[in-house]
């Protein structure tokens, strides 16, 4: 079955966001390679508390990157999440804990539709994140805050790609 969680971070408690337009859904998330614990698994409030991390910082990230006056509607899908690290079965005590190691990235695939304000598509894509040396450019936040990594992921794709194509429409138009 498929199924399709979306969430308008402007319904959500983000005050300046009342007239903004990011949309983000995550698409078939039972189906994401590591979302919940392996031992007794509760997917939806492993979803739950995955998708407020990354809501949270994608609402900062857009009124960073977008401004909170006249953003350009901006949709993004999850299509797939594989946190950074993994649950190692084989270590009995700690098999509910995830162990991070380099040869565990954080990877995401992520689609984006960048729209005008008359809800042309300006720009849009598929991106593969990964970040394959996410432990030589961790801060001294990765040992408090939560999903640090894919945060990191989700900056640098606000940071590179969407900055890219907000440029180019604006050079577009000019």
């Amino acid at each position: 079955m498929k199924q399709a969680i979306t969430y308008f971070l402007s319904l959500l408690a983000f005050a300046p966001f009342a007239q903004a337009q990011l949309t983000v859904n995550y698409l078939e998330p039972d189906e994401y390679k590591d979302i919940a614990y392996p031992t007794n698994r509760d997917d939806q409030k492993a979803l739950n508390a995955v998708s407020k991390e990354l809501n949270e910082k994608l609402a900062k990230l857009y009124e960073k990157n977008f401004g909170k006056e006249n953003p350009q509607p901006l949709e993004l899908t999850f299509e797939e999440i594989d946190l950074a690290g993994e649950y190692e079965w084989w270590r009995v005590d700690l098999d509910d804990t995830r162990i991070i190691k380099d040869i565990y990235p954080p990877r995401m695939v992520i689609s984006y539709k960048l729209k005008d304000d008359q809800g042309n598509v300006v720009s849009e894509g598929t991106k593969n994140l990964t970040d394959l040396g996410f432990q030589m450019t961790a801060g001294p936040r990765s040992n408090w805050e939560n999903l640090y990594y894919e945060k990191e992921l989700l900056e640098d794709f606000f940071n590179y790609e969407l900055r890219d194509a907000v440029k180019n429409k604006s050079v577009a138009q000019n």
